[in-house]
């Protein structure tokens, strides 16, 4: 569906590594996350319907990438890396499951009882 240049950071700020590789002047430096959300916003924009998102624990842990996401009322399922939430992986547990909280206490719509 959509696809970006990801730079690090390092190689977005070399300017004569830029010119040799031909990166186009307009890629600057993103985050993964950063770019991920830009992809959901435009694939809204295109007028894809909504669905769920689904992240591994590499995006999962990005709170502003899920604030995001449950902003344009989105459902999220997810992963958060287990040292991030004090889930002890020495001890079996590798991760927590997240299933997106939205960034308020009312129920989805079509969540509601009737």
């Amino acid at each position: 569906m959509a696809w970006r240049l990801y730079l690090p950071k390092e190689r977005a700020a070399d300017l004569e590594h830029r010119r040799k590789a031909g990166v186009p002047d307009e890629i600057d430096f993103k985050t993964k996350p950063e770019i991920a959300l830009e992809q959901i916003e435009a694939a809204l924009k295109a007028g894809l319907s909504r669905g769920v998102v689904l992240m591994d624990a590499g995006y999962g842990c990005n709170t502003d990438l899920r604030t995001g996401i449950s902003a344009l009322a989105f459902d999220l399922c997810g992963r958060y890396l287990a040292a991030h939430h004090g889930v002890d992986a020495q001890h079996g547990t590798a991760a927590a499951e997240m299933v997106g909280p939205r960034p308020t206490t009312e129920a989805p719509s079509s969540r509601r009882q009737a």
